[in-house]
């Protein structure tokens, strides 16, 4: 579909630039004319000593509409990143991450398979783990995945087939394409549960 083709000739091209840029400046620098002054990479953060990791890190998750978290403490979050899904805990790294539409899944007790959990599938978004360890999670609609009808979902991908088939102009196409890549990825997610 749009959205998988653009993806996959978006990362080529990303892959195809970064391939020739390592070339240029690898075979430019031979001569040691080329400023690097500031290039360094930092590195990462580490404990000071006598210190830590905590148990749990706040985490806030909203909507344009809502807010469902503020600086809630969780010990867990399973986030549905655009370069594959990723679990942060306490500690993580300083990350700002795109996300892809799927399950969110937060783990407020220390135990993966018994303890309160709670699961949302989001359309896409932005993850942000600050340096201080707290989490954000900014995303254009959230739902807690026990309040949607798997039946719903079946009948709304029957209409959006129904609809593309029947789209006569390119922008009638587009938005049926969206709503069937939108109900498969809700229908994906419900079928295999928080993950």
């Amino acid at each position: 579909m749009i959205t998988k083709t653009f993806k996959s000739t978006s990362n080529l091209i990303q892959q195809s630039l970064y391939r020739s840029s390592i070339r240029f400046f690898s075979f430019n620098n031979q001569g040691g004319d080329l400023n690097t002054e500031g290039w360094e990479s930092k590195g990462l953060p580490d404990l000071e000593e006598g210190n830590t990791v905590p148990d749990f890190f706040n985490f806030t998750l909203s909507c344009p509409h809502k807010e469902l978290y503020q600086d809630a403490p969780v010990r867990m979050v399973g986030v549905p990143g655009s370069a594959g899904r990723f679990a942060a805990t306490p500690g993580h790294i300083p990350v700002i991450c795109e996300m892809q539409p799927g399950i969110l899944s937060l783990y407020h007790e220390r135990s993966e398979l018994s303890g309160r959990q709670d699961s949302y599938f989001v359309s896409g978004g932005i993850c942000m783990i600050h340096p201080n360890g707290d989490m954000e999670v900014s995303t254009p609609e959230c739902v807690n995945i026990q309040d949607v009808d798997p039946n719903n979902v079946r009948d709304g991908l029957a209409k959006a087939k129904d609809k593309m088939s029947r789209a006569t102009e390119e922008k009638d196409k587009l938005e049926a394409e969206i709503e069937i890549e939108t109900y498969e990825t809700l229908e994906k997610c419900l079928g295999s549960g928080a993950q």
